[in-house]
């Protein structure tokens, strides 16, 4: 699947916890944490599925909001070099390393063909597989004598190089990634290397149920002729992609006007520039092509539910959500007060009520994504067979509640406070700072949005919330995928909608 970014900002929810139960359901439960009660006399919307009994009235003590942690904003330098790159930089002198981070926007999935899904990554992949200067093999040992790490990942918006190196070896690392940009050769032994590792990484995605439900879930939102959604490739197009395609592709997005360089640490602005412009130089100038994409298809009038039938499944996984909005959009910061409400952390809506209370989870979440067009909002979590439609249900109760009812004074000023905060910490060192910048970078805002996106959060009230929640949450129109075997579930989720099974 196309690599989601690991910023705090891109994702102001509880992104470990996240992780940890999309790869270790089996984590022990932690301990109950209490959450504000919510209104009782509210009915929740005619549209929503019927309340479950077992929803008991939450805890009337929350835990006291502490408060908000001064915000220091990165003063960045720009530049503009010759070529039309654009260049960022921080001097820190804290520690002696330096990173860098190129943003390549023209390199985002969302610009694939939609007969060549994955293109942009299987591109980006192989950059480093060969230069005209050196062979894979002689431009991996020129990396690995400096000790830098090097690290390529591709979202729907760019592709980012990550580089990390010690300041004496910054011109020699920063001159590997110009070359690697400016010169790859695609040889047809590497990019069958890299075919075959792209066909691997398919099959043994083809059995995570959180990458099943995430294809699914892109395509049924955005449909197939939209960038985002085909949310990562499949073996059938590996197989076909040739060295002339990527040719053709670096010649054509790889260009200086669609690059950006960050660089954080121990080196002076005035040597870091003049590295980057000497490392750069042979980028073409020139803008890749500007991104268009159709519109997103108008949801439907009703709850689409979707069963991807795993047969072998021995638990079932849940994605409820909806198309979102933009990361540059005002009422993205609202999203992520809602967010961080009904599933950023252990004191969320859901995991205190499907996973403490009721036991139907080993953790239920929710996310707010991050991108340079409309994204998604979604909850999701695991479940056993039995418990899916219980599960279900509680992931839509509590996505609809926050639609109708009010979020109590308390409960919205903790989230305030949680969403605020963690941005705080996000920027606490300069590799924090650099993974930051490049989050922005990608989907084209810059250092200043940090200030007003905490000062969105900081004015975010009950009723602002609820209107976002009605235009983005609520799931009268929402998108319900369940992964696991169908002749067990089909059944039972047909009280959500009537209910597709397709294949993974």
């Amino acid at each position: 699947m196309t690599h989601r970014r690991p910023a705090l900002h891109a994702i102001p929810l509880c992104v470990l916890l996240s992780h940890c139960a999309h790869t270790h359901p089996a984590t022990s439960p932690g301990p109950t944490l209490p959450l504000a009660r919510t209104p009782a006399n509210v009915p929740l919307p005619s549209a929503s599925v019927p309340r479950n009994t077992a929803l008991a009235t939450l805890p009337s003590e929350p835990p006291r909001a502490p408060e908000s942690t001064a915000l220091t904003v990165p003063e960045v330098s720009t530049h503009t070099l010759a070529n039309g790159l654009a260049l960022w930089t921080l001097s820190q002198s804290t520690l002696p390393i330096v990173h860098v981070r190129v943003i390549a926007r023209g390199l985002g999935s969302a610009q694939d063909p939609t007969r060549f899904p994955g293109l942009a990554r299987f591109a980006a992949t192989t950059l480093r597989h060969g230069t005209t200067q050196h062979d894979a093999r002689a431009f991996a040992l020129a990396l690995e004598q400096t000790g830098a790490q090097l690290d390529t990942s591709t979202t729907e918006d760019a592709t980012t190089i990550a580089l990390d190196t010690v300041p004496e070896h910054l011109e020699a690392t920063l001159a590997l990634v110009g070359e690697m940009l400016a010169h790859p050769v695609f040889s047809p032994a590497e990019v069958s290397l890299v075919r075959q590792q792209e066909i691997d990484r398919v099959t043994q995605s083809m059995a995570d149920p959180h990458w099943l439900a995430g294809v699914t879930f892109a395509r049924a939102i955005y449909g197939q002729a939209h960038g985002y959604g085909h949310a990562d490739t499949n073996a059938r197009v590996l197989r076909s992609v040739t060295q002339a395609q990527l040719v053709a592709l670096h010649a054509e997005r790889i260009r200086a006007g669609s690059l950006q360089v960050i660089v954080v640490g121990d080196v002076p602005t005035e040597r870091a520039q003049s590295l980057v412009q000497r490392a750069f130089a042979d980028i073409p100038a020139g803008s890749a092509p500007a991104l268009t994409l159709p519109a997103v298809p108008v949801a439907t009038r009703s709850r689409t539910v979707l069963l991807v039938d795993r047969p072998a499944s021995q638990q079932s996984f849940v994605r409820v959500g909806r198309l979102g909005v933009a990361r540059n959009d005002p009422q993205w910061s609202t999203l992520a007060v809602a967010g961080q409400v009904l599933g950023g952390s252990p004191s969320s809506r859901l995991f205190v009520d499907l996973r403490e209370r009721r036991s139907l989870t080993y953790g239920a979440y929710a996310r707010n994504e991050s991108n340079a067009q409309p994204g998604v909002f979604y909850a999701e979590g695991s479940t056993r067979l039995e418990q899916t439609a219980d599960f279900a249900q509680g992931l839509l109760e509590h996505c609809d509640r926050l639609a109708t009812e009010p979020v109590p004074t308390e409960e919205l000023a903790l989230a305030r406070s949680v969403v605020s905060n963690r941005l705080v910490t996000s920027l606490a060192t300069a590799a924090d700072i650099a993974t930051q910048l490049a989050g922005l970078a990608e989907v084209q805002l810059a250092a200043p949005w940090l200030s007003e996106h905490r000062a969105r959060v900081a004015t975010t009230n009950a009723e602002s919330l609820m209107q976002a929640a009605q235009s983005h949450i609520a799931t009268q129109r929402a998108v319900m995928v369940v992964v696991g075997p169908a002749r067990t579930l089909r059944v039972p989720l047909a009280r959500f909608g009537t209910v597709r099974v397709v294949s993974p």
